[in-house]
């Protein structure tokens, strides 16, 4: 979840980015299509920011989920081995 926020947030900066270097260019060639493309950027890294917001909330509600699911991946990776004691006795399904 975290690597998806890291994700959004380089792709808004670089919608950004792009919509500031579009409106300087628009600025000294008068090509008012070059605004469109700069607004439109806009608007996509507008959504982008909604995006983080929904990540943001869900990491803030359920914590326990994103380390389940950090657990899950790193469990599939050999990268963390997970030992739950259950009391003195393991049953085996007798």
């Amino acid at each position: 979840m975290k690597s998806k926020k890291r994700k959004i947030k380089t792709d808004q900066e670089t919608l950004l980015n792009a919509a500031d270097n579009y409106a300087e260019e628009a600025e000294h060639r008068h090509k008012i299509t070059l605004i469109a493309k700069s607004d439109a950027m806009r608007k996509v890294a507008k959504e982008k920011d909604l995006e983080l917001k929904a990540i943001e909330q869900q990491l803030n509600e359920k914590p326990w989920l994103y380390l389940v699911s950090f657990l899950r991946y790193s469990m599939s990776k050999n990268i963390v081995t997970l030992t739950l004691k259950l009391g003195s006795k393991v049953t085996h399904g007798h």
